[in-house]
């Protein structure tokens, strides 16, 4: 420094020369962005993630998370912020700088758009962006009602189950006459989104339900749901026992006689004609005395009961062993035993074998 003539001078030029001043740096260049954004679809949201950009520690403000399910075509990737996700991009409320963020609220099975930047100061990174589509974890039903058929194709008659039902209740009976061939159940998804089988068999969403056959005795009958999301599914199960049959009844009767029990067997008539009501139980024939051997041949009603004849079980609608006859009267006793293993009917036909002594 020059020396002055006044030394105050001197002391004033220095202070203005070296008094504090703003010093502002321009850096346009902008932060780099997050990077591994990953997305994983809850129910009703979306759990994202992503890797810091290096070299932002100490200077990282936070990030931007903004979502969107407006298409690519309508919303492009870079277009600025608004207020319905369903027409813009719309910010995450959230502070701090953590590489996780929980986008909650969303509708299931809707696809959303997902964008992340790092924020330093007022600078940005350019933006990454990734999707994903929400999935309902709901596997329950919202209702399950039944319907009895009696031949497979009219399930007018609605079948009461027990207990009343309730989404958290997976365990349900019922009781149904033997009578009963098939059982409809029809269950409802408390969310549209699930899927529903019935006994294996998968449920369309305009259908009202699928038919089971039914076997006597207990039917377990599994109603699996399957989330949306395709977790675990949940099963209910529908017991529907079929009482066993008492019917003892035959639907006919026909019987074939011969000159021996190795000869050829021809048609026997007799009276009265076996009745189709089913409610005569004793007939007649006559045959002559070279006539030694008959058969009959008993048709059940009812699958499940049991036939002999003279103590012989026979087919039904098979012919029995030959029986030889006697000269004179001979009974020969048809009996049905019920499914029910109770309930039995004798039809017995009284065979009348001619004297051949002259």
């Amino acid at each position: 420094i020059a020396p002055a003539t006044d030394p105050a001078d001197d002391l004033g030029d220095l202070y203005a020369r070296n008094s504090p001043a703003t010093l502002t740096i321009e850096n346009d260049e902008a932060p780099a962005a997050p990077t591994n954004l990953d997305v994983v679809a809850g129910d009703a949201k979306l759990d994202l993630s992503w890797t810091a950009p290096a070299g932002t520690a100490g200077t990282l403000a936070d990030y931007d998370v903004h979502y969107t399910s407006a298409a690519a075509d309508a919303v492009a990737d870079s277009a600025a912020a608004g207020s319905d996700p369903a027409t813009a991009w719309v910010a995450v409320s959230r502070s701090g700088t953590g590489v996780t963020q929980t986008i909650s609220g969303l509708s299931n099975g809707t696809e959303y758009r997902v964008r992340v930047r790092t924020a330093v100061g007022a600078s940005a990174s350019a933006w990454v962006t990734d999707k994903g589509t929400p999935k309902s974890g709901d596997a329950t039903l919202s209702a399950l009602t039944a319907a009895t058929s009696t031949d497979g194709s009219d399930f007018s008659t609605a079948l009461t189950l027990a207990p009343d039902f309730a989404a958290s209740t997976t365990e349900y009976t019922a009781t149904v006459d033997s009578t009963v061939t098939h059982v409809k159940l029809i269950p409802v998804a408390n969310d549209a989104g699930a899927t529903v089988t019935v006994g294996g068999t998968a449920i369309p969403g305009d259908s009202d339900g699928v038919a089971v056959a039914l076997e006597t005795g207990k039917n377990a009958i599994a109603v699996e749901v399957t989330a949306q999301d395709g977790s675990t599914p949940k099963t209910y199960t529908v017991t529907v026992t079929r009482r066993k049959s008492s019917d003892a009844t035959l639907s006919g009767l026909t019987a074939t006689r011969a000159e021996g029990a190795e000869e050829t067997f021809e048609a026997l008539e007799f009276v009265p004609p076996f009745n189709l009501e089913r409610t005569v139980q004793n007939y007649f024939a006559t045959v002559g005395s070279s006539v030694t051997h008959v058969k009959l041949t008993p048709t059940l009603n009812q699958s499940g009961a049991t036939v002999t004849v003279n103590g012989v079980t026979v087919s039904s609608g098979s012919p029995s062993g030959a029986i030889e006859l006697s000269v004179g009267d001979n009974d020969i006793e048809a009996v049905v035993t019920a499914e029910d293993e109770t309930t039995t009917q004798t039809y017995t036909v009284r065979v009348t074998r001619q004297s051949g002594d002259a």
